[in-house]
């Protein structure tokens, strides 16, 4: 009885996942005749993207597209600007059938400027990377990046966290055989954002931060701070935000005697701060990803001091799970510790989990 029940339920739940497929999936209907059956995905630059179930996405020009139909919602943007949420109702050669409020409206094939799924008011994304990096030989060496970021919109409210570590060891033997072992990477940071869409594309935002690196002679640095910002593209595809911001940093560094160049003591600092931070990511193609994400900021009190931290990118993705990246990360300061260099960059090329 149980088996049968079992069995009952699991048909059903099978019906149900069909049932629901079908209804979300849509048809475009080509000029030479042919019929894909997807998930239509969005319409951007003369291009749709539609899912079949039997592969992964794909592109036709919408200039060899008929008409398309689907009861999915979309967001749609016409070529002179003006925007609707409307259902693909069909249509023939050429035009295409909109419902938007209950009320159709023909319209051509190729005024569709580009067509998306409305946002979502519960979305979230991580990512996490792992970058390595081993040499061998008189000089051993070994360089490991972790790397992670959460991005989590419940309506109105958006939360992005961000953590990265990073180290790297050198092992030198001298001619003698013996074994020296220096740090020369050990650097932690936490970044946290909150944003409040208070009038979409506008969003008031506070942003926290925290980093240290002893290499660099900085014990710690917190900052906190806040500002109005603009979502110039929020799309499945592309994300650009930028944000002025203004706040407040404290901070110690160690001190060297500028004979010996040993430790001798330390200093603090508070400064209030003013800057800027940039988010961007855009889908070249496909599974192919570009990013680009800085801050900068200066001290307007306190120490003389400015900020410039950016990572830039690709990531591909080889699964639903997987990809692989290739990263380039700046950290500039203006007037770093006696004894430091201006500018830190790395260059980073592994695997990485989205989920």
């Amino acid at each position: 009885m149980n088996r049968t029940r079992r069995l009952a339920l699991q048909i059903l739940a099978a019906a149900l996942l069909l049932t629901t497929q079908n209804a979300l999936a849509g048809k475009v209907y080509l000029l030479n005749g042919d019929i894909i059956t997807g998930d239509i995905k969005k319409i951007w630059d003369d291009e749709l993207t539609i899912e079949p179930a039997y592969s992964d996405e794909f592109t036709v020009d919408m200039d060899a597209i008929s008409h398309m139909e689907s009861e999915r919602l979309f967001d749609v943007e016409f070529p002179d600007g003006r925007e609707a949420k409307a259902t693909l109702a069909g249509g023939e050669e050429g035009t295409q059938i909109l419902i938007v409020d209950g009320v159709q409206q023909e319209v051509s094939i190729m005024a569709l400027a580009e067509l998306d799924e409305p946002e979502k008011q519960f979305d979230w994304d991580s990512f996490i990377d792992l970058n390595s990096v081993v040499n061998t030989g008189n000089t051993e060496s070994i360089n490991v990046t972790l790397q992670a970021k959460t991005n989590l919109k419940l309506g109105d409210h958006r939360h992005i966290a961000s953590f990265s570590v990073a180290n790297e060891e050198q092992t030198v033997t001298d001619a003698n055989g013996v074994e020296q072992t220096n740090k020369t990477k050990d650097q932690d940071r936490i970044n946290y954002s909150y944003n409040w869409s208070f009038n979409e594309p506008w969003f008031a935002a506070l942003n926290a931060a925290w980093e240290r690196d002893p290499i660099r002679d900085l014990n710690y640095r917190y900052t906190v701070g806040t500002g109005v910002g603009y979502n110039i593209w929020e799309d499945a595809w592309r994300f650009w935000q930028i944000q002025p911001i203004v706040g407040y940093l404290t901070e110690e560094f160690d001190t060297r005697d500028p004979n010996t160049g040993l430790v001798n003591g330390k200093e603090t600092n508070d400064s209030v701060t003013a800057g800027w931070v940039f988010r961007f990511k855009y889908e070249i193609i496909g599974d192919l990803n570009f990013f680009h994400d800085h801050t900068a900021s200066t001290n307007v009190s306190g120490r003389t001091n400015s900020y410039f931290q950016s990572s830039t990118g690709l990531r591909y993705e080889i699964t639903d799970l997987l990809y692989v990246n290739l990263q380039f990360d700046a950290d500039y300061e203006s007037d770093p510790s006696a004894g430091n260099k201006n500018t830190d960059t790395t260059t980073l090329v592994g695997l990485g989990m989205e989920f």
